[in-house]
C-alpha cells in the first residue's frame, strides 16, 4: 500500500504541479488524478508528457472519481458512457487503473430490491467499460445513521453488504474501504478479515470524535487518524497488511480546523497522521 494524498478531502487547493510538489515535500507516494485531465492531457500530448512530471518525482498515480451521472435517468447515463469509455482509455495509457465513487445508503424512491437491481445494472454497465480497458471500479459504502435516518428507503451502509453487491457488479468490482464508514456501521474485525487485497480498490482513514455514539455520528465531523483512537485504526492497519493491501490509503477527515490550516502545515499534519498509522504495522 502507498500513502495517497487527496488534497482536496484537507481543504488544500492547489494546481496539478503544486500539489505534485507539495506530496514530495511532505513525504506521499502518489496522488489522485482527474479522467478528465488524463484524457485531455492524453488526447494534447500523450501518455507520457502527462506521467513525465510524476516519474520526475517519483509519484506514482492515485484514484480517479467516476465521471459518470449513474444516479440519473437512463437517458443521462447512456449519455456518459462514451465519455467514461474515454477516460477509461486515458486512464489506462497513464496506469491509473482505480476509479471510485460512493453509494447512498439511502433512497427516495426505490425500495431495497428495486434499488438493489438499479445498482446492480448501473455499475455492472460502469464495470464493463472500465473492465475494457483495465480498470477497477471502488465502491463506498456510507456507515452513518445520521444520514439515513430520515429518509423513506434504507440502503446498503455496511462492509458485508457492498462486498456483496461488488461480487454481482463484477469481477472488476470492489470497495472503497473508509475505516470511517466501517466504524459507524458497527463494522467487525471478522469483516475485515474477510477480505483479500482483490477485495479493496481504495481506502481512506480517519477517526471519530470522543464521546459520540454510534448512532449520533456525522458525516462531516470526524478527525485525523491516531488523533483519539476512537477506531480501532491499529487493528485496521493490521488487516490491511495481512491482506496484502496494495492500493493507496488517503486521509478524508472533512476536518475545519485542518482545512483552515495554510497548505503547507496542514500537508504536514496529515502526512504525519499517515506515519502514524504505518507505524502500527
Amino acid at each position: 500500500m502507498f500513502k495517497n494524498a487527496l488534497w482536496g478531502a484537507v481543504g488544500i487547493r492547489v494546481n496539478w504541479e503544486a500539489g505534485l510538489d507539495l506530496a514530495v515535500q511532505t513525504g506521499f507516494d502518489g496522488v489522485d488524478v482527474s479522467g478528465a485531465q488524463m484524457r485531455d492531457a492524453v488526447a494534447a500530448g500523450g501518455a507520457e508528457k502527462f506521467l513525465e512530471p510524476l516519474r520526475e518525482r517519483h509519484l506514482v498515480v492515485g484514484p480517479w472519481g467516476l465521471p459518470t451521472r449513474w444516479q440519473g435517468s437512463d437517458e443521462e447515463f447512456q449519455a456518459d458512457l462514451p465519455e467514461l469509455a474515454r477516460q477509461a482509455a486515458a486512464a489506462q495509457a497513464c496506469g491509473a487503473d482505480r476509479c471510485c465513487t460512493w453509494v447512498p445508503s439511502w433512497s427516495e424512491t426505490r425500495g431495497w430490491d428495486e434499488n438493489w437491481q438499479f445498482h446492480v445494472d448501473r455499475f455492472g454497465q460502469i464495470a464493463r467499460v472500465l473492465g475494457d480497458h483495465g480498470v477497477r471500479l471502488g465502491l463506498e459504502f456510507l456507515g452513518p445513521e445520521t444520514l439515513r435516518r430520515n429518509h423513506p428507503h434504507q440502503f446498503i451502509y455496511d462492509c458485508d453488504t457492498m462486498v456483496k453487491l461488488c461480487r454481482e457488479v463484477g469481477p472488476n468490482a470492489g470497495l472503497l474501504l473508509d475505516c470511517w464508514h466501517w466504524h459507524a456501521s458497527g463494522g467487525t474485525r471478522e469483516q475485515l478479515a474477510a477480505l483479500q487485497d482483490s477485495d479493496v480498490v481504495q481506502v481512506h482513514v480517519n477517526d471519530a470524535p470522543r464521546g459520540v455514539e454510534l448512532p449520533d455520528l456525522v458525516d462531516n465531523q470526524r478527525c485525523l487518524p491516531g488523533d483519539t483512537l476512537v477506531i480501532d485504526l491499529p487493528m485496521f492497519m493490521q488487516e490491511l497488511a495481512r491482506m496484502g493491501y496494495t492500493g493507496p490509503v488517503g486521509v478524508e477527515p472533512f476536518n475545519a480546523e485542518v482545512s483552515a490550516m495554510p497548505d503547507v502545515p496542514a500537508a504536514f499534519r496529515v502526512a504525519a497522521s499517515l506515519d502514524y498509522l504505518w507505524s502500527l504495522i
